[in-house]
Parts: C-alpha cells; structure tokens; sequence
C-alpha cells in the first residue's frame, strides 16, 4: 500500500512538472509573438549622402508591444530625438527643431516596392539617354539618372504629421500596427528639380523663392520638356500643376524641401506614362 502511495505521488508530481513546462513553453511563445508582431518605428532626422550611398544620421527605434496611436509615436518620436540631439553636443548647438512641414510617415513594408518602381524608371530615362543623336539630349536623361540616385524614397501614408492635427480625431489618429519610417527633418536647405532641363538639379532654398526663379535656373529643355506647365511637389508629397507659359503663366512661393518636375515630351517612349509614372515616384520622395 506504501508503495502504491508513493508511485501515485511521483506521477501527480511528475504531471506537475510537464504542466508547468508546458504553460511556461506556451508563455515564452506569446511573448516570442508578441516581440515578432510588434509595431516598430525608426526615427529618421537627417539623411547623409556619401559617394552616391544614402544612410540615416540617426539609429532611434521606438517598439511596442500593442499598436499605437499616430500621436503616441510623433510625441514619443520627438522626444526621444531630443534626448539623442542633446547627447550629442556636436548637434545640439546647430538643431534648429522639426521642420514639421516637411515630415513624413512612411510603411517600410511597403518601401521595396517603391524602390522597384524606381528602377524601371531608371531603366526608363537610360534607355531614352542611348537613344538619343545629340550630346544635350543625353546629359538630360543621364542628370535626370543622377538626380533620382541622390534622392530618398519611400512608401509615403498620407497623414499630417503634427501632433496637434493628430489629435483632433479617429480620422487623423489611427493606430500604427506594422514597420514604419517617421521622418523629423530639420528645415531642408534645398528645392530639387526633376524633369526635362538643362540646368542646376539642387538649387538652394531662400525666403521669396518662387517658380520662375527655378525655371530660370533649371532651364527647361526646348525640345524635351512641356513648357506649358510644370509640377510642383510639396514636401509633404501634394502635388500641383502649375501654368508657366506666357499664357498661363502663374506665380508661386515654394517652401523648403519642395520640388518639381518638368514633363517630359517628343520622346521615342510614351510620354504620359513616363511623366505619370514620375509624378507618383515624386509622391514618396522623402524631402533631403
């Protein structure tokens, strides 16, 4: 009988035993999920163009366990980037802020696609470059090459990214659940141009600057480029069509890190999808 008692006590302790092992095996394995679905956020300030190599000036990650709002991460983003710019004294004296104009949520899911896209358009402008008889003609799709393998892409959500616009309401603050980039640049020193010209690609942004300065800088093609109308990009990715022949010429002030970009036309490929096929590229520039 002693015996029985025993063996019967080993095996009610023994089924102890494997039941813990299993809730503990199952709890790691929730947490293990947890950690894989989380919503993760890479603060980007600044980007850094290095021998044509594009790479962030920053390494903030913001994780969380359970999706966040929009307003969470703007707040906690802003913060945390504070805390790394007065870390570093080297920056602190020259940081001047977010330039929430220019800011910008982008889903790193989505980003290879964007970039795919890119390439075939790179592909696009080489092949219309060798086909080209006259050496001004090349050097307007081979600029064009050089412009879109300085510049930064992503897959662009259309949110405004200000904290106070992010409260107002479910509409302008939905839950994050995913990989994002959150951009918090600083103000952009320059106005980016894309498109038929001949002329300065990066030209520098000052207070009063405006679309005629920029086509008298850029120097739209005569031949390749519609001088009927040009686009101007925001830096929030909004586009607009903009009238600058005599005609229908208007006038516009453009903020920093904005661009724009000049259709192409007379060309041996299809000009409208070329120029669509820009304009949306254009959408998820991330302004430098």
């Amino acid at each position: 009988m002693l015996i029985a008692n025993n063996c019967r006590c080993k095996t009610r302790d023994l089924i102890g035993v494997f039941k813990s092992l299993f809730y503990c095996f199952f709890f790691i394995l929730f947490i293990y999920s947890i950690q894989v679905n989380a919503t993760s956020i890479n603060i980007v300030h600044s980007f850094s163009v290095e021998k044509s190599k594009i790479e962030s000036d920053q390494n903030i990650t913001l994780r969380y366990l359970l999706p966040p709002r929009f307003a969470r991460v703007v707040t906690d983003g802003k913060a945390q980037l504070d805390i790394q710019i007065k870390a570093d004294k080297s920056k602190e004296q020259s940081f001047n802020g977010v330039f929430w104009s220019a800011a910008g949520l982008f889903d790193s899911s989505k980003t290879g696609a964007i970039l795919s896209d890119k390439q075939v358009l790179v592909t696009l402008l080489n092949r219309l470059a060798n086909s080209q008889t006259d050496l001004d003609g090349f050097n307007v799709f081979s600029s064009d090459i050089e412009q879109l393998n300085r510049s930064v892409f992503a897959s662009r959500i259309w949110l405004d990214v200000n904290y106070d616009a992010a409260r107002i309401g479910p509409p302008n603050n939905p839950l994050l659940d995913g990989n994002f980039l959150l951009y918090l640049p600083p103000r952009p020193q320059y106005i980016s141009v894309f498109g038929a010209t001949t002329g300065d690609n990066d030209i520098r942004w000052q207070p009063g600057i405006r679309l005629s300065d920029i086509i008298n800088t850029a120097k739209p093609h005569t031949k390749l480029a519609d001088r009927s109308y040009a686009t101007v990009i925001s830096p929030n990715g909004q586009q607009k069509k903009v009238g600058i022949a005599y005609w229908n010429k208007q006038e516009l002030f453009l903020a920093p890190g904005s661009a724009v970009y000049f259709n192409y036309r007379n060309i041996s490929e299809n000009a409208e999808h070329l120029n669509s096929t820009f304009l949306t590229l254009l959408s998820n520039r991330v302004p430098l």
